[in-house]
């Protein structure tokens, strides 16, 4: 069972109905920090959870020793509200997971893993199918998108999250796994889907 879902760098609340996960942006190198009161919108529109996001800088080759920007972010998160056990996806574009060397991409993968434990979160990687193979530690979102959008998207294997098409109307279009840990727009891990017993959800 898959969720579908979007993401986007500021609120959208025309969009939010249908979308049972959000991606918000947290932390870090993006035009907008979400704040909770953004967060909290999320819910009033039917949505269920949100993958709290944080950007590494684009301005320096922070990837050659990374523990100190990767600590620095998922610090940053923490203390913008997530709880215990929260996810945190760390968006790592195209051009910088390009730029690393296979052995600095790996470093990079098991550094935000580790960093992610310590504070006590779940540590999510978005990125390009070449950069995602290194990841062995984290959950996967995928950033990838077919000529023919899909209408009824299915994750790849081995991914828990698919960006599957950009910039329609302000957002990015995802589908993410059933099953997972999210955040509650009341700031609280849930597991999605959430269902009383005897009841299938469909989600088209």
């Amino acid at each position: 069972m898959y969720l579908l879902g979007a993401d986007s760098a500021t609120p959208q609340p025309s969009q939010y109905r249908g979308r049972s996960v959000w991606g918000v942006y947290v932390a870090g190198s993006t035009p907008h920090v979400w704040r909770r009161g953004e967060v909290a919108q999320l819910g009033l529109h039917g949505v269920q959870g949100f993958l709290p996001i944080v950007v590494p800088t684009q301005s320096s080759s922070w990837w050659v020793n990374p523990a100190e920007e990767l600590y620095s972010l998922a610090s940053l998160a923490t203390h913008w509200g997530l709880p215990k056990g929260a996810p945190i996806v760390l968006d790592v574009e195209h051009d910088q997971g390009a730029a690393m060397t296979p052995a600095q991409a790996d470093n990079v993968c098991l550094t935000w893993a580790l960093v992610c434990q310590a504070l006590g979160r779940r540590s999510w990687m978005y990125g390009s199918r070449d950069f995602l193979e290194h990841e062995r530690w984290s959950l996967k979102w995928l950033a990838e998108y077919p000529a023919a959008t899909p209408s009824a998207p299915t994750l790849p294997a081995g991914y828990a999250g698919w960006q599957y098409r950009g910039g329609v109307g302000g957002i990015d279009l995802d589908v993410f796994e059933a099953g997972r840990d999210f955040v509650s727009p009341s700031l609280k891990v849930v597991t999605l889907p959430s269902r009383p017993r005897g009841l299938t959800l469909r989600f088209k």
